[in-house]
């Protein structure tokens, strides 16, 4: 048994008011079907089945209308939340430039920052999430489900972040000369590391399951929230915290134990974390020099 419902596209430039056609399969939730009106019914349907909206942009079907982090506009009010779009990265770059000045990739250009998040659309143990219409997105959240996994990952499948970092370091030898003195060592010692150690399977430390080993319990799954930001027009609209809640809630379900993220200190996001509940560990001076606080949230 299937339910039927359309979303809007998120076309700007479409001024038809197009829709997308949606099934949703009842006994499984998280499965949908595109339905796309120039295909006709699905295959199986009536052939009297009432056709769907044509499709307006083909950008608008990579969303993610999973219960746990989308809320349908269709049925409840209120902002919800999507998988980024591969399409709306250079936005998202955008967005991240102007709102997080004193991240350390920023200062590799927009190109490479806009790489940089397609990795964590890519990783299997790392998310995106967007808000706002498909395309042109206010706000977003980046972070992994398994830190060390994730790193793991990229650092075997680093291929066009490497190249395009590599690229952007080409063209501004100071910057390369600042990362080889404050992170170069650190980053080749911490690739070596994850080279290493091969990725098993992990049964998550919840509720202090026992296992086999010298300390009788696994280590806990640590996820990272690693960049969060909204856009200027949007701000002090509660769309920080929808993204925060959307990414600890997607990270709880695949399995983490804990969230943790830095904020550096001059900034409003210490208070902003405070007030959603999240643990100080305490503050520290990062390898750049700069006062950071590192903050926790156990699941």
């Amino acid at each position: 048994m299937v339910i039927s419902r359309t979303l809007p596209s998120g076309d700007a430039r479409d001024g038809a008011g197009a829709g997308i056609g949606i099934e949703r399969v009842r006994s499984e939730p998280h499965r949908i079907r595109v339905l796309d009106a120039d295909a006709g019914p699905p295959i199986g349907a009536p052939a009297s089945a009432a056709a769907t909206p044509p499709v307006a942009d083909v950008a608008s079907l990579v969303i993610d209308l999973t219960d746990e982090l989308c809320r349908d506009p269709g049925a409840r009010s209120g902002p919800w939340c999507r998988q980024v779009v591969p399409g709306e990265l250079a936005r998202i770059a955008a967005i991240h430039a102007e709102q997080l000045p004193d991240g350390f990739f920023v200062r590799f250009g927009a190109r490479f920052l806009a790489t940089y998040h397609a990795s964590f659309l890519a990783g299997p143990h790392a998310t995106a999430l967007a808000i706002g219409a498909a395309g042109t997105p206010l706000g977003f959240v980046v972070g992994t489900s398994d830190n060390p996994r994730h790193y793991r990952w990229l650092v075997r499948n680093a291929g066009s972040l490497a190249w395009s970092g590599a690229a952007a370091l080409s063209v501004r030898p100071g910057l390369a000369y600042r990362l080889l003195r404050t992170r170069g060592g650190r980053y080749a010692r911490g690739a070596l590391r994850l080279l290493r150690n091969r990725a098993g399977p992990r049964a998550s430390s919840r509720r202090g399951a026992d296992v086999g080993g010298p300390m009788g319990a696994v280590p806990p799954v640590v996820a990272v929230l690693t960049h969060v930001a909204v856009a200027p027009e949007a701000q002090g609209t509660g769309l920080g915290r929808v993204l925060v809640e959307a990414f600890v809630t997607h990270v709880r379900a695949q399995g983490a134990d804990e969230v943790r993220l830095i904020a550096h200190l001059h900034t409003p996001a210490p208070g902003f974390y405070r007030r959603l509940g999240w643990s100080s560990l305490g503050a520290r001076r990062a390898s750049d020099g700069s006062l950071v606080e590192e903050f926790q949230l156990v699941l």
